[in-house]
């Protein structure tokens, strides 16, 4: 794999070779990501090629590991495996230690005292990990170490294959988990297995679904493989890949009295430094519709230039896109409704109307960003009821269909079952194959922890949450907070699912958060306390419960 994505090989005809070549650096510079449907169509018009070399240079590109054919999708991206990312770790350490020995020989004066500067503010930086800036600190002082270590070696194609390697988009999905205290790190990648012919560690038996994780998560099995394993217990470490992704700063506040900027950027530190690594920061929506959210643009400012995680940005339109990507964002959530009563009151058009702002976002976005689609009232809607499964399942195909990129079911008032839950992302799953879905829960009666365990045990690869169970919609009447991040944290954890999230800091992100609005922490756990102290499969300092505070006035 690392070969085949290093260098490019030697094609048959020119048109063909040029059209593999650009298909190759498209693929390594992140333009089309691991599961991404590869359009014969849309590359051309991406790359600027005719799209028989296209369909060639797809075939070949196959035939290297770097694209797959999938039954009624086409060619897609191979999704990255555990085994790739050590590969590319391996060879990384390989040319680092050749650069040092050339280093040792080849340095000069000033250069030595630049490597002893580096290591020594790394030294600095490791006892402030608990801190953001210290974690960001200390990703800068490394990078400055191994810069001067390839400077000092005088070798241009060394320096070339070393940042050809730190920028494979594969490494930096894997760097980006390693994080401050409590989280994913180095060593909890798989470790080597017994060595084959030629050094080269031999492949796993196990079936390629269960090999292909990043580090620091574990795989979301399908269907009902969690039955399979037998009853869930404490500890066990349950082999499950998913992403709690969280949406306090949007979904939380936007229903709230405004928020300053940088109260909003002390609730983004407090929830990364409890080891969330995937936000929806903000959304670009009308200010006059949306108070709470009128300051996107700055918040953005503040959080993406620094920010170590994965930062997302809600939109409705295509107006919204635009700011949103000229803000910095790479990830946007367009979210239209699946009924059209909800639709016209949300977004002020059609759900067709949508929909085609949709492709247009897509298009317009290009290989700059990734956009994902979100299915509103998913479950049901205020203005009409339940909603058709059908409807939902035709809408999602549509979505992939206008270009999506992943899909996301949002339980807008809290009214799914969790058996419809489990239903409804098993179906949209068999429709999607390699397709990311999460859902987006709201508790309004009481039933989305529920239903996000029936949502993992169908296989969903992420599910949303905001501390404290802050949230809801100001279109929907009756939609009140979000499941709370840190009842599912909590329950996952003893459970044996390892979320790499610290219980005690998420609390303390709930408790600013919900200071910050007036309102007290409404989860479970934060009221109650983890269970038994914090002492069975919660990783927490111990339980002391959140005392509520003096509720604020939700906005009308």
């Amino acid at each position: 794999m690392i070969s085949a994505i290093l260098y490019a090989m030697p094609g048959r005809g020119h048109g063909v070779e040029h059209a593999e070549r650009c298909i190759r650096d498209a693929i390594v510079e992140g333009r089309y990501r691991p599961g991404e449907r590869l359009v014969e169509q849309r590359i051309a018009q991406d790359l600027e090629l005719s799209r028989t070399p296209v369909r060639e240079a797809l075939r070949r590109l196959e035939a290297d590991g770097l694209v797959r054919s999938e039954p009624n999708r086409g060619a897609t991206v191979r999704p990255v495996t555990a085994e790739d990312i050590l590969d590319v770790y391996e060879l990384r350490a390989l040319l680092e230690s050749h650069a040092a020995r050339r280093a040792a020989t080849r340095a000069g004066p000033e250069q030595v005292a630049r490597m002893h500067v580096a290591l020594a503010g790394f030294d600095r930086a490791v006892p402030a990990v608990s801190t953001i800036e210290g974690v960001r600190e200390l990703h800068r002082c490394n990078e400055a170490f191994h810069v001067a270590v390839v400077e000092a070696a005088r070798d241009e194609r060394l320096l070339r294959m070393l940042r050809r390697t730190v920028d494979i988009p594969l490494v930096f999905q894997a760097f980006r988990r390693f994080r401050a205290p409590g989280g994913p790190a180095v060593q909890r990648l798989p470790p080597p297995g017994p060595r084959g012919r030629r050094g080269r560690r031999s492949r796993s038996r196990r079936p390629a679904h269960d090999r292909a994780h990043p580090p620091g998560t574990r795989r979301a099995v399908a269907g009902s493989r969690l039955r399979d394993r037998g009853p869930l217990r404490p500890g066990r470490g349950l082999d499950v890949n998913l992403v709690l992704r969280d949406v306090t700063l949007r979904d939380g506040l936007q229903d709230e009295v405004p928020v300053p900027t940088a109260a909003k950027v002390e609730i983004f530190d407090a929830v990364v430094a409890a080891g969330v690594v995937d936000v929806e920061l903000t959304s670009f929506v009308r200010p006059d519709r949306v108070p709470a959210l009128a300051d996107a643009a700055e918040l953005s400012a503040r959080v993406l230039p620094s920010s170590p995680i994965a930062c997302s940005a809600l939109v409705l339109n295509r107006r919204g896109a635009e700011l949103a990507l000229g803000a910095g964002f790479e990830r946007l959530q367009f979210v239209y409704s699946v009924s059209e009563p909800h639709n016209e009151r949300n977004a002020g058009r059609s759900v067709e109307a949508s929909r085609t702002e949709l492709a247009g976002i897509v298009s317009d976005a290009g290989a700059s960003a990734r956009i994902e689609a979100t299915l509103a009232t998913a479950f049901g809607c205020p203005h009409v009821g339940p909603v058709d499964p059908a409807v939902v399942l035709d809408e999602a195909r549509r979505s992939l269909d206008s270009g999506a990129a992943g899909l996301g079911l949002a339980d807008t008032v809290g009214t799914a079952t969790p058996a419809e839950t489990r239903n409804l992302v098993a179906a949209v799953k068999d429709l999607s194959p390699g397709i990311p879905v999460g859902v987006h829960l709201h508790d309004t009666r009481g039933m989305a922890l529920a239903g996000a365990l029936a949502a993992l045990d169908a296989g969903v690869d992420r599910i949303d949450g905001a501390v404290g169970g802050l949230g809801g919609c100001p279109f929907a009447p009756g939609a009140s907070g979000n499941l709370p991040l840190e009842d599912l944290v909590h329950c996952l954890d003893a459970t044996g699912v390892d979320t790499g999230i610290d219980l005690d800091l998420l609390l303390d992100a709930a408790r600013i958060a919900c200071a910050r609005v007036g309102r007290p922490v409404a989860s479970h756990v934060g009221v109650a306390g983890p269970r038994f102290g914090g002492t069975a499969g919660t990783g927490t300092r111990g339980a002391t419960p959140v005392r509520p505070g003096r509720p604020g006035t939700r906005r009308s």
